[in-house]
C-alpha cells in the first residue's frame, strides 16, 4: 500500500501571533520536529503544503527529502491545503496520512501503527480509519472522485473559513 504523508503548514497562525511552523521546539523548529517521524516511517513520500510565508518555511526544511506544494488559497482555510495535496501529489497514492504543523508530539510508532491498521483495514467493510483514494467497491469509498455516496471530495470542494 502506497501512503504519502502530508503536513498542512500553509496557515497564518493568527491566534498564536507567531508562525507556528517556525517556533523553536527543542533544538529544532516545530515543522522540523513534525517532519522527522514522518520521514522515519514507512511512507512512500512526504509532502508539505505551504502558503503564508512559504519561502521562510521552505528555507528551514530545504535539505529534508520532502515535496513542497504551494497553496495560493491558504487564507480560505485548511481544506484548501487538503485540496492542493489531492490535486498535486502524483502518482496518486493509495492513501494519505495528514498531519498538522502544530503536532510536534507525533511519534513514528504511532504513524507505523496507523499504517499497519490501514493496511489491515483494506477491504474491511466497517473501517473508517483508512479511506482509499482510488475507486473501490469497499464502503471506504474514493475521496478523489467523490462518486455518489462514497467520497469525501464533495465536502472538500466547499472548503472552510479557517480559524481566527
Amino acid at each position: 500500500m502506497r501512503v504519502v504523508g502530508v503536513v498542512l503548514a500553509a496557515g497564518e497562525s493568527r491566534r498564536m501571533g507567531r508562525l507556528k511552523a517556525l517556533l523553536p521546539f527543542g533544538a529544532h523548529t516545530v515543522i522540523e520536529h513534525v517532519l522527522q517521524p514522518l520521514l522515519q516511517a514507512d511512507l512512500a513520500a512526504v509532502a508539505v503544503v505551504l502558503g503564508h510565508r512559504a519561502a521562510d518555511i521552505a528555507a528551514v526544511i530545504e535539505k529534508l527529502p520532502v515535496h513542497l506544494l504551494h497553496n495560493p488559497q491558504y487564507q480560505h482555510g485548511m481544506t484548501t491545503s487538503v485540496q492542493v495535496a489531492l490535486r498535486d501529489i502524483t502518482p496518486v497514492p493509495d492513501a494519505y496520512l495528514l498531519a498538522l504543523v502544530d503536532q510536534p508530539h507525533l511519534y513514528v510508532g504511532v504513524i507505523q501503527e496507523l499504517l499497519t491498521a490501514c493496511a489491515h483495514a483494506q477491504g474491511a467493510s466497517d473501517s473508517d480509519l483508512c479511506r482509499q483514494t482510488r475507486p473501490s467497491d469497499s464502503p471506504g469509498g474514493d475521496v478523489s472522485s467523490g462518486s455518489a455516496g462514497t467520497g469525501a471530495r464533495p465536502g472538500l470542494e466547499r472548503g472552510d473559513a479557517g480559524a481566527s
